[in-house]
């Protein structure tokens, strides 16, 4: 077999089975087959360029076997095996091949990180298109003095950067190809006028996402603001917002992350998800001010710029904000069609019930939601509530939610036409707690059959259920639905 095409079997042998090129070497076997064999894989570099630092040693000899070809380094300093400075020599190494890395990812303590970053400066990177520097959280670092030097200002082909408690200059145009910005914990508040003119400056973006606290405006700066022209983002399909309490900055009152939306304005439908994690000290629910901070750039984007939105998410979570931006990092780009918006609150401490049934009574009130196909309701706001709120979506395709006691209530109720409410509604899906019986009552499940016959009859049947998560509902609950639909676990 020609050694061409016997490299080529290696390649797609790596990739398939064992992820990207290189970034495990279980592939290796194959060369222990024979001489032929193992001269072959060791002269075809691109079975090299991926290289990851758990054993320094080996990375230093991948390093040098990838030859010339386009370089993809993944750092991860609690991962490597051995002597943590072999570690860091074999990525200094890696690092004077500046021009030739095309991805590089590296994590670790906020002065190992910050050395790392230093030594980026100065060279090109031409072919540099992903770029991922984590921090650990709460040991954010602030590298705003040597951005000038980054890259020597050259990396036209970035299109991905995460930056996760990395402080950055936001007058760079460093980005200006970049399709995918994630900006984690900073060490300071940021100001909205500083977010803009970093945002002006990336016509190309796609997807941003953003886990800071932005400052909220003082009297001179919100005049200026109130002058201001928004910021067009054509291309722009995701934002993604993480607001957090005054424990970054007490001295300073801290702004809702909706409100800077007041500044962008959006060539194209945009799915919004905004998360805001308060102490419930902090965030008093039922105070004017704070509904209209939170809601009023929502329902104001709307009327100025025409922004619809198809789908309602209104979620509790105990997830740390952190952990849901890094969960996103590999998988932000997969925008949707159809506009949407998802806002989550984070509480420190737990809010009382009825705080939340206002915030979403607000929600609602605030939000063009005619047309909402999708509503996501994570917190008990009983019958009379959805209905009020949204038994006039003529649209509606699902409802996701707990099953509360409000939701059977509420599917088995009709308008003053005697028809269902929800007359497009098709699918469900329900969330189990096996450990909390406020939110998975027998009594309400046993309700689901007589939901099902209702609206069956009545013209709106519901054909699919989904439950999440699937392997806790008791078959019990789950048998008398089968005849009504199918059932997806």
């Amino acid at each position: 077999m020609p050694p061409e095409v016997l490299s080529r079997i290696f390649s797609i042998l790596a990739s398939d089975l064992f992820g990207r090129i290189g970034s495990s070497l279980d592939w290796i076997i194959v060369t222990h087959v024979c001489k032929f064999w193992y001269h072959v894989a060791r002269d075809n570099p691109t079975l090299w360029s991926s290289i990851n630092f758990i054993h320094p040693r080996w990375a230093k000899e991948k390093l040098t076997r990838a030859k010339s070809v386009p370089l993809r380094l993944d750092y991860q300093h609690n991962d490597i095996q051995g002597s943590e400075k072999a570690g860091q020599e074999a990525l200094s190494l890696a690092l004077n091949k500046l021009p030739l890395i095309k991805t590089v990812t590296i994590e670790g303590p906020a002065d190992v990180l910050e050395g790392f970053i230093k030594e980026m400066c100065g060279l090109p990177a031409p072919l540099m298109e992903d770029l991922r520097l984590i921090s650990p959280k709460g040991n954010a670092i602030d590298t705003t003095a040597i951005w000038g030097s980054l890259f020597n200002g050259i990396a036209p082909r970035l299109k991905c950067v995460a930056f996760l408690g990395v402080s950055i200059d936001f007058k760079t145009t460093l980005f200006r190809s970049v399709e995918v910005l994630i900006l984690g914990p900073m060490l300071h508040l940021v100001s909205i006028p500083d977010m803009l003119e970093l945002l002006s400056n990336l016509p190309k973006l796609v997807d941003l996402g953003l886990s800071f606290a932005f400052r909220q405006p003082d009297d001179a700066q919100a005049a200026r603001l109130a002058n201001t022209e928004p910021v067009l983002m054509p291309r722009c399909r995701l934002v993604q917002a993480i607001g957090v309490g005054n424990d970054v900055s007490p001295e300073h009152t801290v702004a809702t992350p909706t409100m800077f939306l007041r500044w962008l304005r959006f060539a194209q439908p945009v799915d919004l998800e905004l998360t805001m994690s308060w102490d419930a000290d902090e965030f008093p629910a039922a105070d004017p001010v704070t509904l209209e901070q939170i809601f009023g750039p929502l329902s104001s984007h709307y009327a100025a710029h025409g922004t619809q939105y198809s789908h309602l998410e209104v979620t509790r979570t105990a997830r740390p904000p952190m952990d849901t931006v890094t969960e996103q990092i590999d998988i932000f780009a997969q925008g949707k069609n159809d506009a949407s918006i998802l806002l989550t609150f984070w509480f420190l401490d737990e809010v009382h019930t009825a705080d939340c049934r206002q915030l979403v009574e607000e929600f609602a009130k605030h939000l063009p939601r005619a047309d909402l196909q999708s509503v996501n309701i994570e917190v008990d706001i009983g019958a009379y509530t959805w209905y009020s709120l949204f038994g006039e979506l003529r649209h509606l395709q699902e409802i996701k939610t707990y099953l509360y006691e409000g939701v059977p209530h509420a599917l088995l109720m009709s308008d003053t036409g005697g028809h269902c409410i929800f007359p497009s509604l098709t699918k469900l899906t329900l969330y189990f707690d096996a450990e909390d019986e406020e939110k998975s009552k027998q009594g309400c499940w046993q309700r689901l059959p007589e939901v099902l016959e209702f609206r069956a009859t009545h013209g709106a049947p519901v054909r699919e259920i989904e439950i999440l998560p699937e392997d806790e509902v008791p078959e019990e609950y789950l048998a008398p639905l089968a005849e009504f639909v199918v059932i997806r676990r």
